[in-house]
């Protein structure tokens, strides 16, 4: 997938293919149905990393797959503090429970 695409569009394009999670980047749910179905959980985070790396599973280290666009600080929205992007996305999902719909958006309206 394309270098430069936004982190916003990332998480966007994994809420696509995952299903909503806090407390952890991905994990791999088993439906416990007769066909053995899966699905992934992802937090935005996560979901971005999906997205991507273009893979479907749990094994995927977030940290390589998009560490490059964590590091730019920002005003936390609900906290009113500076801190890395990282960090203010993960208290979004897991702290204040944001849809990663709305980190999306959010990051799209300060550029990223």
């Amino acid at each position: 997938m394309d270098k430069n695409i936004p982190l916003s569009t990332l998480i966007e394009i994994g809420c696509r293919k995952t299903i909503p999670a806090k407390g952890s980047y991905l994990t791999m749910i088993d439906l416990q149905t007769l066909s053995g179905d899966t699905v992934l959980e992802a937090c935005a985070l996560g979901a971005a990393a999906v997205a991507k790396t273009g893979q479907l599973t749990d094994n995927i280290d977030v940290g390589q797959a998009i560490g490059h666009l964590l590091q730019v600080e920002v005003k936390h929205p609900a906290e009113n503090i500076k801190e890395n992007v990282k960090c203010v996305v993960v208290s979004l999902n897991d702290e204040h429970e944001w849809p990663r719909e709305h980190i999306a958006y959010w990051l799209k309206t300060i550029g990223l």
